[in-house]
């Protein structure tokens, strides 16, 4: 399990790229985000770079009101990239969740 999230394209702002994110990999607008803090992370070398590096990150929450999961799947635009929707509560202790997300989630889901 992992949150989503996504880069900042070219000339897009940090807003616009919630945005746009909330829509291509949930397939939602008009979503209601909230700052909830910075984040720092230790990258190994992957796609973007072939050197270990240090990145920076907004965490964001998204308000879903009123929709079921079922409801959020059936908009997805790119299910290639999310394969399964779960709420944290209804998977908490029975699926595998990466530490990272898992100390995310909560410290925010109070």
């Amino acid at each position: 399990m992992r949150l989503y999230s996504g880069c900042i394209d070219k000339d897009e702002t940090p807003r616009d790229c919630i945005i746009r994110e909330c829509y291509e990999e949930l397939g939602i607008e008009g979503t209601t985000f909230k700052y909830l803090g910075l984040m720092k992370f230790l990258m190994m070398p992957d796609y973007f770079s072939s050197k270990e590096r240090i990145e920076y990150g907004g965490l964001y929450g998204v308000t879903l009101e009123n929709m079921t999961i079922e409801e959020i799947y059936h908009q997805i635009n790119d299910r290639a990239e999310i394969v399964k929707l779960a709420f944290y509560k209804d998977i908490k202790d029975k699926e595998p969740i990466a530490p990272i997300d898992e100390k995310l989630l909560e410290y925010h889901i109070k």
